[in-house]
């Protein structure tokens, strides 16, 4: 699946799913946003979600915790989630009603955004195969000392 829309706008490139938020969108959207990136991931297993708010003017902090919700039920899917385009005064808002932004990751464009998923995907591929070649050398070493005890 490479280019699939869906009603709200929705759509797949290079195995990641891009979400755009528009502007003046209510919680109940929101939530029903969530709830279709989660089951486009359920279905087709994307690498990452690009949650694009570049035409978002005013951020509420309760719409906020919605998605980062949102992006940290992405990540326990074992997807990325990278928002893109705050603009400076949603950023500023946010800052200013103290909102949490630990575990956020933003890019300015989407380009960045595929390339910080991208990059997040070679460093756990890099991940896995450090463990498997760990695993065959502790295999290596506890054959080496059953041979010694054998001798």
């Amino acid at each position: 699946m490479n280019n699939r829309s869906s009603v709200s706008g929705m759509y797949a490139v290079n195995n990641c799913l891009i979400a755009p938020i528009r502007d003046n969108i209510d919680d109940d959207e929101l939530k029903n946003i969530g709830k279709q990136i989660l089951n486009h991931l359920k279905e087709f297993g994307s690498k990452g979600v690009i949650i694009d708010v570049s035409s978002v003017s005013i951020m509420g902090s309760y719409g906020f915790k919605l998605l980062k919700n949102t992006a940290r039920a992405i990540s326990m899917m074992g997807a990325d989630a990278v928002f893109v385009g705050f603009q400076p005064g949603v950023a500023s808002s946010l800052v200013d009603l103290d909102m949490d932004l630990n575990g956020i990751i933003t890019a300015v464009n989407t380009e960045d955004a595929f390339k910080i998923i991208e990059q997040k995907t070679i460093d756990l591929k890099e991940e896995d195969s450090e463990t498997d070649e760990d695993q065959k050398s502790e295999t290596d070493i506890d054959g080496e000392i059953k041979a010694k005890e054998d001798e």
